[in-house]
């Protein structure tokens, strides 16, 4: 395993693990808020809970997630050319479609320069 792979696999691991923690503290949070003020009746106020914290916990997980994504591409990018250009940081942080960053993931492992990692964004994956 190269050392690209291994930094990849590992900041997928945190990435994935920081996500989920903090997607369920922020659920758990937004449920709670949401349900109480989903009405008079208990019944309606747990479902209302229930359904904010998962919810929340799905969004949270979900956006870490492509946040951490985009983290390793940044590091796997920056260990094989060095410094990054903050144009490429500005496009990458407007993708959020998991697809095409772990697509753009694999590009930046093998692609021989950031310029070429760059044109092989898919505009259609521009948010």
């Amino acid at each position: 395993m190269t050392k690209a792979e291994k930094l990849i696999q590992q900041g997928m691991q945190e990435g994935m693990q920081e996500g989920r923690q903090e997607g369920i503290q922020e659920g758990m949070q937004q449920g709670i808020q949401q349900g109480m003020q989903e009405g008079p009746q208990r019944l309606l106020r747990l479902q209302g809970m229930l359904e904010g914290i998962l919810l929340g916990t799905l969004q949270g997980i979900q956006e870490r997630e492509i946040r951490k994504a985009r983290e390793v591409i940044v590091v796997v990018l920056e260990a094989r050319f060095g410094h990054i250009p903050s144009s490429v940081r500005k496009r990458l942080a407007g993708i959020s479609d998991q697809a095409a960053l772990k697509d753009l993931l694999r590009k930046a492992a093998i692609v021989a320069s950031v310029t070429e990692w760059e044109s092989r964004i898919p505009e259609s994956s521009l948010s």
